[in-house]
């Protein structure tokens, strides 16, 4: 069985080669540059900020425990790294098919997450959050989904109409019937699936599993994976490299994403399944699609 495993592994990461080597040749899509410098960034920026913890947590441990601590988080770095470039990759395929989001990209990361799961034998379906909520945890969810959908609505909306002239053309020129649908499915089926499952799913486990321990923010303890998982989601949101290999830096990405990923490791950690996590991400995203019926309405 581990053998079988391995082999799976091993054509797994092969299968990912040929897929990125064929994008990257015959569709004259420069992509792997751009993806490699925002995983490098966002790897950067969480060795920086906990780095120091990291290796202060591992030097108490005996040298064996230390390696594998290590041995761990680079896993879960290089796992980011086929992440980037695969949701990277996704473009010029979603242009051939005519999707204006990212589908095939997200998809591809989600399958490969799925495998990854199933043939790594660390990781188990409950551990990694595929499982049953705990008990409370859909009322639990409701309560923090309902006053934090209305707080964006309003200040979504009020921005918009306020400040965002540009996005209020966009809004007035109404995309094709085709576009609307289409970002609906998206918002309402992508984001939260992928996202949840390699962010709180095998970033979460990976991390637990290499750092034992909490550290204490205020009056709570927070475990390792919360702090670094939620660091991890919040940079890689507004710390990216376009096409043309420029840095770009958007603060207002970097605080939405890592209020979002609080709240989702939050649910992640009362429910310990994702499944909630999916759900409230879903939504969350879902909020910015009801935002340009809002301002339609208020502004007729």
């Amino acid at each position: 069985m581990k053998l079988n495993r391995k082999i799976g592994l091993i054509l797994l990461l092969i299968l990912v080669g040929l897929y990125l080597f064929g994008i990257e040749l015959f569709f004259d899509h420069v992509f792997i540059f751009p993806a490699f410098l925002t995983w490098a960034g966002n790897i950067t920026i969480a060795i920086v900020v906990v780095g120091p913890f990291v290796w202060l947590t591992n030097r108490k441990k005996d040298r064996k425990q230390a390696q594998h601590s290590y041995f761990l988080l680079g896993l879960a770095a290089f796992i980011f790294l086929v992440y980037t470039l695969l949701v990277n990759s996704g473009t010029p395929l979603n242009h051939l098919f005519q999707f204006e989001w990212n589908w095939i990209g997200k998809l591809m990361v989600f399958f490969v997450g799925v495998a990854t799961i199933a043939l790594w034998q660390g990781l188990s379906w409950k551990d990694v959050g595929v499982t049953v909520p705990r008990k409370g945890s859909w009322s639990q969810v409701y309560r923090f989904l309902l006053p934090i959908v209305v707080v964006i609505l309003i200040v979504s909306v009020l921005s918009t109409v306020l400040f965002d002239q540009q996005a209020i053309d966009l809004t007035l020129d109404q995309q094709g019937k085709n576009m609307i649908m289409e970002t609906f499915l998206f918002y309402t089926i992508i984001p939260g699936l992928e996202e949840e499952l390699i962010f709180r799913g095998l970033f979460w486990v990976l991390i637990a599993q290499a750092l034992s321990g909490s550290i204490r923010l205020g009056k709570n303890d927070f475990d390792w994976n919360f702090i670094i998982v939620t660091l991890i989601f919040a940079t890689f949101h507004g710390v990216t490299f376009d096409v043309n290999l420029n840095f770009v830096f958007d603060p207002v990405y970097i605080i939405l994403a890592g209020v979002g990923g609080i709240y989702f490791g939050l649910i992640r950690d009362y429910s310990k399944s994702i499944l909630p996590a999916i759900v409230f991400h879903n939504c969350f995203h879902l909020t910015t699609y009801i935002v340009p019926w809002l301002v339609q309405v208020i502004l007729n």
